[in-house]
Parts: C-alpha cells; structure tokens; sequence
C-alpha cells in the first residue's frame, strides 16, 4: 500500500525489494528497485540493492508475473 501512495520514495522501493528477496521472490524485487532507479536515477539505496542482487547471480532471472 506504501508504494501504492508514494511510488517514487526510493525508501519504499528498497524496502519493498529486500522483503521481496527475503521471501524468494528476487525477479520481483529486482522490477521494484529498477522501477525506482527510472524514477530516481542513480539513487543509492536502490543501486545498493542492485549491487546485492547482481551478487547473488539471480537478479537476471526471467519475470515471473512480475510487481511494477
């Protein structure tokens, strides 16, 4: 609901895509942050979270239904 309200809070995103991650679900969490990183270039909590998925080698997995 959070990001619902405010989708362009950096906050909300790397948030939203760490709990995604915890849960399994990484190609999620990867969409949420990219979403993010389209609206705020460069941010640094949403590149250290991409830092985080390229180093668990799933952040290029394919969609699955994915969340925006």
């Amino acid at each position: 609901e959070a990001l619902v309200l405010d989708p362009s809070n950096p906050q909300i995103r790397e948030d939203l895509a760490y709990c995604l991650a915890q849960m399994g679900r990484m190609t999620d969490a990867v969409l949420v942050a990219k979403g993010g990183l389209r609206l705020k270039p460069g941010d640094v909590r949403l590149e250290r979270f991409m830092r985080f998925a390229d180093s668990t080698g799933l952040a290029g997995a394919p969609p699955n239904g994915a969340v925006n």
